[in-house]
């Protein structure tokens, strides 16, 4: 008896460890769809920050990283610098809740290599 449990146990946390290192499901299409957009961009694939917003449509970038770079810095590179925006962040293992980010507002976040950025408006339609 004593062995099965000791069996079931590592079931249990060899599973917890394989999905530790997966792939969060929407991180990868993600950012293929935005190098699908961006296919002349010369940004040296291990320094791209991917980034996507709802303007007028479909839009996609790839911004350079530099170290200290802000949501801020990547927000004012869009259209929509000048408005209140949420932000969602993706890595391979993570993704960050809804950032809202008013116009000229600094947010402390540590922005990495590799990062998919989503960026959407947050002006009211009416």
């Amino acid at each position: 008896m004593k062995s099965k449990h000791i069996l079931c146990l590592a079931l249990v946390l060899s599973g917890c460890c394989i999905s530790i290192f997966a792939d969060i499901p929407a991180y990868s299409p993600d950012r293929d769809w935005v190098e699908k957009h961006c296919t002349t961009n010369t940004v040296p694939k291990d320094e791209r920050i991917f980034l996507g917003h709802n303007n007028s449509g479909d839009y996609a970038s790839i911004v350079h990283y530099h170290n200290g770079i802000s949501l801020r810095e990547i927000v004012d590179q869009t259209p929509f610098k000048d408005k209140t925006v949420s932000v969602i962040v993706m890595r391979p293992e993570w993704m960050s809740n809804n950032i809202v980010i008013k116009p000229t507002e600094k947010v402390a976040f540590e922005v990495k290599p590799l990062d998919v950025v989503w960026i959407y408006d947050q002006t009211p339609i009416f």
